[in-house]
């Protein structure tokens, strides 16, 4: 199921009826999703089994919450606290993309609904922490930067096996 976000479309000065042509052979969906949606200004999301073209604005909105057991990975808190730091440098898109700032008028902390005070209030509902007790990964973060992370830990622990493997032959 495709479904087309015509609203996102329309902010990006295309319709619904926007003729695309590519040949493209030998590709991931990914990448072939990719190389036509990016350069117009547009990306996908899948929610509930639907793949949903949206602009990347949207697609950046569009949060999910994952577990990643990583107790493989690691067993004291300073090899989860290096974990984490890595994947934070590599996945993790840079801190003015990940928080938004929204203008409150009149916010009230202990005073009258009258306060004529201005205040900017920072909202990130995005999250991402290692929770060692349960040797786990916690991530509330985009499709994009799921995908990242999933291959990263994957790459972590091809190395990991790779230098068993070597530390084995050596023997």
């Amino acid at each position: 199921n495709v479904f087309l976000d015509g609203r996102a479309l329309r902010e990006q000065g295309l319709t619904t009826e926007e003729p695309i042509n590519v040949s493209l052979h030998g590709v991931t969906l990914k990448s072939a999703l990719d190389t036509i949606l990016r350069p117009i200004g547009l990306d996908y999301v899948v929610d509930q089994q639907v793949l949903k073209i949206t602009s990347i604005e949207e697609a950046n909105r569009t949060l999910k919450l994952r577990i990643y057991p990583i107790a493989d990975l690691g067993s004291s808190p300073e090899e989860f606290k290096a974990l984490e730091n890595v994947i934070r440098n590599t996945c993790l898109p840079p801190s003015p993309i990940r928080e938004k700032y929204y203008p409150v008028d009149d916010l009230v902390i202990g005073g009258t609904a009258n306060s004529s005070r201005k205040s900017v209030a920072q909202y990130s509902s995005r999250s991402f922490s290692v929770v060692p007790q349960c040797q786990a990964l916690v991530v509330n973060e985009t499709d994009r930067v799921h995908f990242k992370i999933t291959e990263l830990l994957k790459l972590l622990r091809q190395v990991r096996d790779d230098q068993a493997s070597l530390r084995s032959e050596v023997k």
